[in-house]
């Protein structure tokens, strides 16, 4: 677990669709997703390739949907998925974990939004330290495993909630381009 905290697991990377990688993620978490749960899922008309390593990054998509169920809190709630590809000034990201030699560039990403309870503005930039929690008991370490994934994959997370309307984060990965 240290290992992937600081981006030293090794890696087994291939060129895989993005979209693919997310569709199996909701497919296995699916039984979590509640009848209240309206789900959005909205793919680009292409393939969207990124070169990473299958298991460790559908454990960052498995942890960012799992807060997103849990954010909704068995309560009515809406949680899109969309991806694309975009041009970044990493000094421009809202609340983030970044990899040390990120650059700006072109980043394809997954973006998951719920309308849950949002997170308070004094939490934001705690969310990826080991153990932080507003949850119960035995939680606080997903995201914090996925920083270490996220620098290992030369990528970012992106994080925009407000409190009582929803958050939205953003998987980021150096975009494969040719």
């Amino acid at each position: 677990m240290m290992l992937t905290y600081v981006g030293q697991r090794v890696l087994k990377l291939s060129t895989i669709n993005f979209v693919d990688l997310a569709r199996n993620s909701i497919m296995e978490l699916k039984n979590q997703f509640l009848t209240s749960i309206s789900l959005k899922f909205t793919s680009p008309p292409e393939p969207l390739y990124c070169l990473m390593d299958r298991l460790q990054m559908k454990e960052v998509v498995d942890v960012v949907l799992t807060n997103a169920i849990e954010s909704l809190e068995g309560a009515t709630g809406t949680i899109e998925i969309s991806f694309g590809t975009e041009k970044y000034k990493t000094s421009s990201f809202s609340i983030a974990f970044q990899s040390d030699d990120l650059e700006d560039g072109l980043y394809s990403f997954c973006q998951i939004r719920d309308t849950g309870n949002g997170i308070d503005i004094e939490d934001l930039p705690k969310i990826f330290e080991p153990f932080f929690t507003t949850k119960f008991v035995g939680r606080g370490l997903g995201l914090a495993l996925t920083v270490g994934i996220m620098r290992a994959h030369h990528g970012a997370l992106t994080v925009e909630s407000i409190p009582d309307q929803g958050t939205t984060v953003r998987i980021l990965l150096p975009a494969i381009t040719g």
